[in-house]
């Protein structure tokens, strides 16, 4: 059998490139039909889904914040901010105790009638200064010792107006007895208890000063105490109590 072939080479490869361009043109629009599918998934994901879970979580949020802040005082116990806020405060309301020895410096008379502390004790929340001296001037010692607490006074600025106040109220000694400090000598014991004004202490005032009948002592600014101010506390002999 013999067969005849009737289409010419040139026919040939136009169909075989018909054949190839029908391909590329239904791959290229399939293509085109995929991405533009993924576009529309994406703004419908990114305008749609995504606005309503944030909408509903923001609605969740106000919900819940609303219940909280319907707590009674609740930014006084919960948001640190609050205790953050309250640092300056806290801060400021902070007593320099330090002062006390400021105190005991400007109260101490000058020898003979000198008295060395043995013990001194504050009280912030009574405002109370206790001490526990001895003095070798006897009771004399101790009379001028109390009259010198008596007179002292702080002085202070309050918005350019100097202000003065009594260093002691309720000024008490008791416990009066006589006995022998470290170098044997013969000392009299005693204890003495005032309250003090809440200036002494406050970090709100500066510039404070503690005046007595014989001297100016400006706190915050001593470089050292002296180490005669104070004395051991050796143990009580058995003497004379008034």
């Amino acid at each position: 059998m013999i067969q005849v072939n009737l289409v010419p080479d040139i026919k040939q490869a136009l169909i075989r490139a018909e054949r190839i361009r029908s391909t590329v043109i239904f791959f290229a629009t399939l293509i085109s039909m995929i991405a533009a599918g993924i576009v529309i998934a994406l703004v419908v994901w990114v305008y749609g889904i995504q606005t309503g879970i944030s909408a509903y979580y923001d609605g969740k949020i106000k919900t819940q914040d609303d219940a909280i802040h319907a707590v009674k005082d609740i930014e006084k116990t919960l948001t640190i901010q609050n205790q953050v806020n309250q640092l300056s405060a806290l801060h400021d309301d902070k007593n320099i105790s330090s002062r006390i020895f400021d105190v005991l410096s400007a109260i101490v008379p000058s020898a003979p009638n000198d008295v060395a502390i043995t013990n001194a004790a504050l009280s912030n929340k009574d405002q109370t200064i206790v001490m526990e001296a001895q003095a070798k001037g006897g009771y004399a010692a101790l009379e001028i010792f109390r009259k010198t607490i008596d007179a002292a006074e702080l002085e202070y600025a309050d918005g350019g107006t100097i202000k003065r106040v009594s260093l002691a109220s309720d000024l008490v000694d008791a416990d009066r007895n006589f006995g022998e400090n470290s170098n044997g000598e013969k000392v009299l014991r005693f204890t003495v208890s005032f309250g003090y004004p809440a200036e002494l202490f406050s970090r709100k005032v500066t510039g404070l000063k503690i005046t007595t009948p014989t001297s100016t002592n400006v706190t915050d600014s001593l470089q050292g105490v002296p180490q005669t101010l104070f004395a051991e506390n050796t143990d009580k002999k058995q003497g004379k109590k008034d």
